[in-house]
């Protein structure tokens, strides 16, 4: 009679940890964008005049994350001219490259 209550026992703790482990969550903490920046006609005030898009709008895609998400950021410049980006308020651990103003930071050569 033991024997068959722990066998229930443990039938009982094995569909407790099967249900446990399918209510638990997780994600990459690592989000992946990339941005190709070109050339393009808008018109903010109604005068169509070219300005500089990434993926096409402006202003560029929003990157929607929370405390502690890792963002990787692909750049992809198809101007003629270098391109420097600031990323004002973000905090990069360890690199602080292209994260200033032109003459202090190296920008990002055409077609890379």
């Amino acid at each position: 009679m033991e024997g068959a209550n722990n066998v229930k026992i443990v039938a009982l703790l094995i569909i407790c940890l099967s249900v446990g482990a399918l209510l638990v969550k997780a994600e990459d903490p690592y989000l992946f964008f990339e941005w190709n920046v070109t050339y393009g006609t808008i018109a903010p005030l109604g005068v169509p005049q070219q300005g500089i898009l990434i993926n096409g709008q402006l202003p560029g895609p929003r990157i929607n994350c929370t405390s502690n998400n890792n963002i990787v950021v692909n750049v992809y410049n198809k101007l003629d001219e270098p391109l420097l980006l600031t990323w004002n308020g973000i905090q990069q651990r360890k690199n602080s490259w292209q994260d200033g103003t032109p003459g202090t930071m190296c920008p990002i050569m055409p077609g890379t």
